[in-house]
């Protein structure tokens, strides 16, 4: 589970513009770059905390040739934890094998949701797009 800040159909908006602007490229690099660190903060506020590892898994990748940042808790190579849709969806009830011995069945109570990714996200959503929108305002076409 992960947040992906990215503008969809940004190489055609650039091209719609006449005069290619490098200022108004440069917010809209701004702007990804701001929001992102703001939805990793909040994330990390959120996030639960046992023994830590999870909580410093939350990372932020930005992207300036692809105009794009991605939030999420993740390790080193980019590889999404584990984890992450576990902790913020929670679990039902479900039967499992303890240690891994296959003759004995117990029932697992379930996990509460703690939900930090997407709520961080809503935080910053509005902010965001009229942050870009903004930025986009001053093109020339």
């Amino acid at each position: 589970m992960a947040v992906k800040l990215e503008i969809k159909g940004a190489d055609k908006a650039i091209a719609s513009v006449n005069v290619f602007q490098f200022t108004v490229l440069a917010r809209i690099e701004k702007q990804i770059d701001k929001s992102s660190k703001k939805i990793r903060n909040h994330e990390l506020v959120l996030a639960p905390v046992r023994t830590g590892k999870y909580k410093h898994s939350i990372k932020r990748k930005f992207n300036r040739k692809e105009l794009s940042a991605k939030i999420a808790p993740m390790y080193k190579s980019g590889r999404l934890h584990p984890l992450a849709h576990i902790l913020e969806r929670g679990t039902a009830p479900h039967p499992i094998h303890p240690y891994g011995n296959k003759k004995v069945t117990v029932q697992h109570p379930g996990t509460k949701p703690k939900p930090h990714i997407e709520p961080a996200w809503e935080v910053e959503q509005a902010n965001f797009i009229s942050g870009v929108e903004n930025a986009v305002k001053g093109a020339k076409t």
